[in-house]
Formats: C-alpha cells, sequence, structure tokens
C-alpha cells in the first residue's frame, strides 16, 4: 500500500500517506482507419499507411484511501490533493510499482467519497501511450544508508525528505540538507536525486515491516544487491 505515484513533485504516500488500494494502468487503444470497399467484404486498415501504427491516449486509474475523523483536516488534506493534481500541460509520471519507466500524464479528473472516516479518492490520469525508459542505474560497489534524517532508521520520512529535496532542486530552491544528507538521498547511486530514490526506500521499508530485511545499513546493501540481481 506505500507504493504509489509520483508527480508534480510530490508522492502520493511519501506526501499525502495515501495508500494505493487499486490501479489500472491501461493499454493505449489503436487509432482505427479502417475502411471497407464499396460492394466487398473486404476491410482495410490504413493505420500504418504513413508509417508505424498509432495509438490514442492510456488511461492510469487509481483509488487512494486514508482514515481521518477531524472533518476539518480531512477537507484541508482533500484540498491540498486537488491543488497537487492540477497542472496544465504534461508532467512526468512515475508508479512504484513500474520502477524502470514513466509515462508523460495530463491533469486527471478527479473524486472522493467518504464512508464513517475513511476517505477514498478516485483519479484518472489521460497519458501519452508511450512509456519511456528511466535512466539505467549505475552498480556502485557499496550503497550509502538513505538515513536523511540521521535517526538510525530508513522509513517514510525519509522518502518524504528525498520527495521535499527532489521538488526543491528541480525548481531552483535550497533543498536545505547537507552536503551529507543530499548524498544519500541518491539512494540508487546514479548522481541523481528523484522519485526513484524515494521509491526505493519506500519498497525497502515496507520489507522491513514485514521482517525481510532488518533494517540496517548492512540489509539496504543486500536489498540493493538483490534488487540488482532481479531476487527481489
Amino acid at each position: 500500500m506505500r507504493e504509489g505515484i509520483f508527480v508534480n513533485g510530490a508522492h502520493s504516500y511519501g506526501t499525502f500517506g495515501l495508500k494505493c488500494i487499486y490501479r489500472n494502468i491501461g493499454e493505449p487503444p489503436k487509432d482505427d482507419y479502417t475502411e471497407r470497399v464499396p460492394y466487398s467484404n473486404n476491410v482495410y486498415d490504413f493505420g500504418g499507411l504513413y508509417g508505424e501504427q498509432t495509438y490514442g491516449e492510456r488511461k492510469l486509474s487509481y483509488t487512494f484511501e486514508f482514515t481521518c475523523f477531524d472533518k476539518k483536516f480531512a477537507e484541508s488534506k482533500i484540498m491540498d490533493i486537488k491543488k497537487w493534481l492540477h497542472w496544465t500541460g504534461s508532467e512526468t509520471f512515475h508508479d512504484d510499482l513500474t520502477p524502470d519507466y514513466h509515462y508523460k500524464a495530463r491533469e486527471p479528473s478527479i473524486s472522493w467519497t467518504e464512508n464513517h472516516g475513511i476517505y477514498k479518492i478516485s483519479v484518472s490520469f489521460p497519458a501519452a501511450p508511450e512509456t519511456w525508459p528511466n535512466v539505467t542505474e549505475s552498480s556502485p560497489t557499496e550503497y550509502i544508508f538513505p538515513d536523511i534524517n540521521g535517526d538510525g532508521k530508513v522509513n517514510a520520512i525519509d522518502a518524504s525528505m528525498i520527495l521535499a529535496a527532489y521538488s526543491a532542486i528541480s525548481t531552483g530552491e535550497d533543498p536545505g540538507l547537507t552536503e551529507e544528507q543530499l548524498d544519500a538521498c541518491d539512494a540508487n547511486r546514479d548522481g541523481l536525486i528523484d522519485a526513484r530514490d524515494a521509491s526505493l526506500v519506500l519498497t525497502f521499508y515496507s520489507l522491513v515491516s514485514v521482517g525481510l530485511y532488518d533494517g540496517s545499513p548492512a540489509s539496504w546493501s543486500e536489498f540493493m544487491n538483490d534488487r540488482k540481481n532481479g531476487v527481489i
């Protein structure tokens, strides 16, 4: 449930604490350029007449959930989420479920429901038909433990700090972190601070929560090597 989406400078779980309870990554529909020959049963497809087949926008649909019994706080949170999901044009869109690829998405349609303090927010993003690969991760000999706040643990707080640093750097602002903290933010050691680093931290945190790793610096390196070798 901690796996979510990163778009427009924020992460659904790391920034807003939204649990993803449903996702549907739609395939782009093929543009239909078929014509039937008059007085014949033959139908010809002209979709690739001038090159490759063309496709329409895909749909990226999600339902997120959070629990809150303070109506004022919930109202404020929903307003913040709506502001987050409002933009003009297309934004780079990352889904933690596909960490090696990203999409280009336009502003989504949004609806929400409430039932006894459980709020569900449904969003549907129109997205370009293409799927773009992310930059290939490097393979360092050692991994730096991404404990950004220095409390000895790697968890959602560190992921949020990485996302905040990414957002600040993207807009030319000072992220307010030391050089050591910024170095630790680059969890995958590819020379960049971005959503993929936060996604790795959240994935590690979730696996520690279920006992697959002990949460130590050594287990972080073990996790990264397991990931590199396709174990997880």
